[in-house]
């Protein structure tokens, strides 16, 4: 896939920390690049409703992360990564509702909040099986629609695997999304096991070992992952 790519589409893109200010423009960013994504549906049928929730959801995500993980934008905000280290790779309930998903129960219907706790339970079992040391945890990486295949998210993806592959460390990932885990399954991403959301709906754990792939690889292939 990689010599499918025009030369003048890969270009240097730089990577830095997002900032308070810059929660509401990346908020939206994942909301658009996660919209259709199996999960989000499971969570949301109703598109109207869904658009609602993905933004609770989303700038929990980038909260959480930025306080108690990482969370890195292209500079040009086209792209953004939301990443947990090893030390807090497991999601406090108590940390979460306050990085902002007591919105969620304003604003989401009983059938929604039932998802949400069915998948919290369905990814606790699925982590544990599938990966009993500290690891990384890629929460989300989403790049814009129009900009993609231009290399942003191969740096959003190596600002942390060069890392990772360096200490000798686990890369841990979930998705529902079968395009997304035939792409990480193509590029050192193993999965490991799976467990059942709904009888459409697989929740897929993989995990990618040190060094298993070349991140440039990894990343230009991956522009949208998610966990929730």
């Amino acid at each position: 896939m990689d010599a499918l790519l025009p030369r003048h589409s890969v270009i240097v893109r730089q990577v830095a920390p997002v900032r308070a200010e810059q929660i509401p423009a990346l908020t939206d960013l994942l909301s658009r690049a996660f919209f259709h994504d199996p999960l989000m549906q499971y969570f949301e049928p109703e598109p109207g409703r869904r658009a609602a929730i993905s933004r609770i959801l989303y700038g929990t995500v980038l909260r959480y992360t930025m306080k108690y993980g990482r969370a890195d934008m292209s500079v040009d905000g086209n792209g953004v990564a939301c990443w947990l280290m090893p030390s807090h790779s497991k999601i406090a309930l108590s940390r979460i509702v306050r990085s902002g998903f007591w919105k969620m129960g304003i604003s989401a219907s009983l059938s929604t909040l039932a998802k949400f706790h069915a998948y919290e339970k369905a990814s606790n079992q699925l982590r544990a099986m599938v990966c009993d040391k500290p690891s990384w945890f890629l929460w989300a990486l989403g790049v814009d629609a129009g900009n993609r295949r231009q290399g942003i998210s191969k740096h959003l993806f190596r600002t942390v695997t060069d890392r990772t592959d360096r200490a000798g460390e686990p890369v841990y990932v979930e998705s529902a999304n079968p395009n997304t885990i035939a792409l990480l399954q193509h590029s050192g991403f193993s999965v490991v096991q799976k467990l059942a959301l709904s009888e459409q709906l697989v929740l897929h754990g993989l995990l990618r070992a040190p060094g298993s792939a070349t991140p440039a690889k990894v990343a230009r292939r991956v522009e949208a992952a998610s966990v929730i």
